[in-house]
């Protein structure tokens, strides 16, 4: 009687166990597409079996596993990083790339071509008051030209800002996010499969806004570096950032736009350590290549150079002898652009054609500004020129950050698939488990009703 009983306790306890393991399957199944979540594996645990000394052996439910491998994780997180340095710089360099027309039918080159055909007009008709009038209509066009383009980097530039303290923003939120999980871990939510998707998910979108290094504590807290040095989230104590502008000392250009920066919670600069990610993707952009257009502190920036060098070059032929220049700017070397404006004071009837040496000298050097042989001794080159060597380097950018970040997105993918092979649900072999695992089930419940109708012969036959 007493082995029957032993064996009833053993089928009932493996019918438990057994049900324990099927809750699990089935959660799998329930979140498989769940993002973030792996498979769990059920673990069966064997009892000493001495019967000798009355242990009957049997199983009991062991600790749930998981099939979460952190180097697959570490690659997707790695990818994801390097695909949001080039997917950012590539969206930046086409919003720059818009402001620059390298057709000729708009914006700066179509008023320098219109302004070079006002000084031929005026150099075959040199006292005809209407072609002197003209240069001046088209040499305001032109300063209207680089004030459109200097205002369109300065909007460029704010919203760059904005993406900037966004980004920032979103870190802090997923840092925060991780530091809550991180206080949940250390209270005993480690083995939470739910917890450690979110956490996975924090960790993986924060990839993609900047370079991570995660590494895990023996308490079940996660610790979160940027760029393997600054903390993010130490146990449960988060560093939150924000972004700052600084102009170094002395600056060679006054008033220019200063350098965005990283700042931790202590107000301590950390942006060396801003390596990869959506976040450098904008720095980079902001104080690299968008400053080498519209300058900085120590870089008058090429649209400035363009204009002063146009500026300077016109007013040394046109200025008259009542010393009034036709081009005026303002502000210091990176304003130039933004500044540069017709004289007020100048009249059509102050526009001299006449030279030292010829009765149309003036409008003739002025008339072949336009031409490619006719180089600006600052630039090197011609206006035209100089300006499609802006706009072909911006396009060259954006090409390449374009297809840096196709490539990068292909190797994301590629990384995904391969954590995906690694620990993601099959359905099918889900459903084996699970068939496998119901037959058990119902083979232990048949010996607990087989044994239960032995009891109960047994029973009868003692009455």
């Amino acid at each position: 009687m007493g082995n029957l009983l032993s064996a009833l306790n053993l089928a009932a306890n493996s019918m438990d166990v057994i049900e324990q393991s099927i809750g699990v399957v089935q959660n799998n199944v329930t979140n498989a597409n769940t993002p973030g979540y792996v498979r769990q594996i059920p673990t069966l645990i064997a009892r000493p079996f001495e019967p000798q000394n009355g242990v009957t052996g049997g199983v009991v439910f062991g600790p749930v596993q998981s099939a979460r491998n952190q180097f697959a994780e570490q690659a997707v997180r790695l990818q994801n990083s390097l695909f949001g340095t080039a997917s950012q710089a590539a969206s930046s360099l086409d919003s720059l790339q818009q402001n620059f027309d390298v057709s000729g039918t708009t914006g700066i080159p179509s008023a320098l071509s219109s302004l070079y055909s006002a000084f031929s007009a005026w150099a075959t008709t040199p006292s005809n008051t209407s072609t002197q009038q003209q240069v001046i209509t088209q040499a305001q066009q032109v300063a209207q030209a680089f004030n459109d383009a200097a205002s369109a980097l300065t909007q460029l530039g704010s919203n760059t800002d904005q993406q900037l303290k966004d980004t920032v923003s979103q870190i802090n939120a997923l840092s925060a996010q991780i530091q809550q999980i991180n206080v949940h871990r250390r209270n005993g939510g480690y083995n939470d499969a739910g917890l450690d998707a979110q956490l996975n998910n924090a960790l993986e979108s924060l990839s993609n806004l900047t370079s991570i290094d995660v590494h895990y504590q023996n308490d079940g807290t996660v610790e979160v570096l940027m760029g393997g040095q600054t903390p993010l989230v130490i146990g449960t104590t988060q560093n939150v950032l924000s972004v700052g502008f600084t102009t170094p000392a002395n600056p060679a250009n006054a008033g220019a736009p200063p350098a965005a920066v990283i700042l931790d919670s202590d107000g301590q600069d950390v942006s060396r350590t801003v390596t990869d990610g959506a976040l450098a993707g904008l720095m980079t952009f902001r104080n690299v290549t968008l400053a080498g257009v519209r300058g900085d502190s120590s870089n008058a920036g090429s649209l400035n150079q363009l204009a002063q060098a146009f500026a300077d070059r016109v007013n040394a032929l046109v200025t008259p002898a009542s010393g009034i220049p036709l081009f005026t700017t303002s502000g210091g070397a990176t304003n130039a652009a933004a500044t540069l404006s017709v004289n007020p004071n100048m009249t059509a009837a102050d526009l001299v054609a006449s030279s030292a040496t010829s009765s149309n000298g003036t409008a003739d050097a002025l008339s072949r500004l336009g031409t490619s042989t006719d180089s600006d001794p600052t630039l090197g080159m011609s206006y035209t020129s100089f300006y499609a060597l802006i706009a072909t380097t911006v396009g060259q950018q954006q090409s390449a950050a374009a297809a840096a970040a196709s490539s990068q997105q292909d190797m994301l993918t590629q990384a995904q698939n391969a954590r995906s092979q690694i620990s993601g649900i099959s359905l099918n072999e889900e459903a084996t488990q699970l068939i496998q695992f119901q037959q058990s089930y119902e083979a232990a419940a048949r010996t607990v009703s087989t044994i239960n109708n032995m009891l109960a012969s047994l029973m009868a036959m003692t009455v």
